[in-house]
């Protein structure tokens, strides 16, 4: 942990911060460097919302800044949930004949029965 918030080391040293806007917003002003860490704090810990919604709830922490260099590509990628599929002209000819399963863990804590693998079948 750093800094209350979990720390990844990466192989590429930060992947150079051109390529973070806002690393790179960070490195060219050192003087508004705290303030731009309270954001990317609150931003973090709020589970990453858009940056004008920590703008309505800390009007405070965005004085003279310019909302729009606060863009984190990694969020919006990370936000993402639908994929589409291929359409498979299968159709079964009885039931049961095309199942689906797929099996989630290990979990931390362990079931009634000890396991710590989930099973789904559908």
């Amino acid at each position: 942990m750093c800094s209350e918030l979990y720390y990844v080391k990466t192989s590429k040293s930060l992947i150079a911060a051109k390529n973070y806007p806002i690393m790179s917003h960070f490195a060219e002003n050192d003087s508004r460097v705290n303030q731009d860490k309270d954001i990317i704090m609150w931003h973090y810990r709020l589970g990453h919302p858009k940056f004008m919604y920590i703008e309505k709830l800390f009007p405070h922490l965005f004085i003279n800044k310019n909302l729009s260099l606060f863009k984190y590509e990694t969020c919006q990628l990370a936000k993402h949930t639908k994929s589409s599929y291929l359409i498979i002209p299968y159709k079964p000819s009885k039931p049961f004949v095309l199942i689906h399963s797929d099996i989630w863990g290990p979990s931390k804590i362990k079931n009634i029965n000890g396991a710590r693998l989930i099973s789904i079948t559908s």
